[in-house]
Parts: C-alpha cells; structure tokens; sequence
C-alpha cells in the first residue's frame, strides 16, 4: 500500500516501508495516473512505463494499482499487487523447444516479447534487447 506521494504504508519488507517505493520512481507516470483515475490500473511487464530506468527498476514486473477511498470518493492510498509472471512463462515456454534450435515464445498484442530468450545477449541493431523487445516480420 503507498501514501499518495509514493511512500510505502505497507510492504513485504519491513525495511521498505516509509521509503519512496519504486513505482514512484521508475513509473511516475503510473503513479499519476492511478492518482487521477477512477478505474484499476494494470502494467502489463513489457509496458515501455518506465521513464527512470536502473537501479531498482524491474523491467519484468506486472502491476495492478488500486485506489483506496473514502465515503465521499477522496483518495487515500493506492493498493498495488507487484507478480513477475516473465520467469514462470519461460520455464513453461522452454518444455516446449523442438530440437535443439526450436524455441516458443510468448508475446503481446503489440509485438513486445514477453518471455526471456537465450538470444537476448546478442546485440539487434536499433533494438532493447530482452522483455518488452518489439518482435515483428522482418518482411
């Protein structure tokens, strides 16, 4: 759960708590967003959200936000669900590798890899090169 201005309420961790959360550092835009929305928010991980990236930034991250109001409609809190779904997809992805250079990939509805590949260390030019990299016909 975060305070308005990104401060963790309640967290996994009891170190993390009053800290300016990662969210309102990586994805501020989120964070506003959610702020001045009346609806849920989801992230999907390979959301190109983030405008501060490194450090703790996690670029496989789904996110689900929430606001917390009270009975007049005021906003109190955000409660947000962080998962990391991109290592499970890939253990699943990989049972299904034909031979030894078949591999199955799981990706969005925009062309963004949603799994990890064991092609992601090899530079593309002009690409980011992992999760979130926009996979399309070369033709």
């Amino acid at each position: 759960m975060l305070a308005l201005d990104g401060r963790a309420l309640i967290a996994a961790r009891a170190d993390q708590i009053g800290r300016l959360h990662p969210l309102a550092k990586c994805n501020p835009f989120d964070l506003a967003r959610i702020l001045t929305s009346s609806q849920p928010l989801f992230i999907p991980p390979s959301a190109p959200n983030q405008e501060q990236p490194g450090g703790d930034c996690e670029q496989d991250e789904l996110i689900l936000l929430a606001a917390i109001r009270d009975e007049r409609g005021g906003m109190l809190a955000v409660l947000g669900l962080q998962l990391r779904p991109v290592a499970a997809l890939t253990r699943m992805t990989a049972v299904g590798q034909i031979g030894d250079t078949g591999e199955t990939y799981v990706f969005d509805a925009e062309g963004r890899l949603m799994t990890r590949s064991r092609f992601a260390e090899q530079p593309v030019p002009g690409a980011q090169p992992g999760i979130g990299m926009r996979i399309a016909d070369p033709g």
